[in-house]
């Protein structure tokens, strides 16, 4: 059962991560199918999708953020350019505050789309189209947020892939002592792995 566990605090952080990123990119496919089908009979269904998976990566995201700032510090002593592990974080932290604005952006929406059919319901006339224009604005919004959030989601498990494939982060378990290898863009744990073997 211990080997389950991890018991080096950094490899937390790829245990949970990837939840998030799932689910943030399944709410996002939901939301693009809604642009084109939400007057169809499962339109209901991709909302709950779309609502649901942000939701959950949005809060999966917090683990994942917090796991990754408790796995920094210890990964920096590990490899040769602590700067990407810092982008990295900055990245994931902008990645996290969108995917909540984005809820907080869906939200209005659909309070502004329940006022907007109440209206059209209890008139005969049509909703003022200043209001109309709000609940599309809101809408434009919210698709804009949601798509920069895909792009940040991007660029950070890009930065994330640098850090494991490039500086050895969360495999290197002494400091990397040929950071030339790193900057070359080779893997910087063979060296220490062959200078363990021979060692022995």
């Amino acid at each position: 059962m211990n080997e389950l566990i991890p018991q080096r605090v950094e490899l937390f952080h790829p245990l949970v991560v990837h939840f998030p990123i799932a689910l943030l990119l399944t709410g996002s496919l939901a939301r693009l199918l809604l642009l084109f089908f939400e007057k169809r009979e499962f339109g209901k269904n991709l909302r709950w999708i779309f609502l649901w998976s942000w939701t959950l990566g949005s809060l999966g995201s917090i683990a994942a953020y917090l796991s990754g700032e408790e796995a920094e510090d210890v990964v920096n002593k590990m490899i040769c350019d602590p700067t990407i592990t810092h982008d990295h974080s900055d990245f994931a932290l902008y990645t996290l505050c969108l995917a909540w604005a984005v809820l907080i952006i869906a939200a209005v929406r659909l309070f502004l789309s329940g006022r907007l059919k109440e209206k059209i319901e209890k008139s005969v006339l049509r909703a003022p189209n200043g209001f109309r224009n709000l609940v599309r604005g809101v809408l434009v919004g919210e698709i804009i947020a949601v798509a920069a959030t895909v792009g940040l989601l991007v660029w950070t498990g890009h930065l994330g892939g640098k850090l494991v494939y490039e500086q050895g982060a969360g495999y290197l378990r002494t400091p990397n002592e040929n950071c030339s290898n790193a900057e070359a863009g080779l893997p910087p744990a063979e060296d220490n792995e062959s200078k363990s073997s021979l060692g022995n």
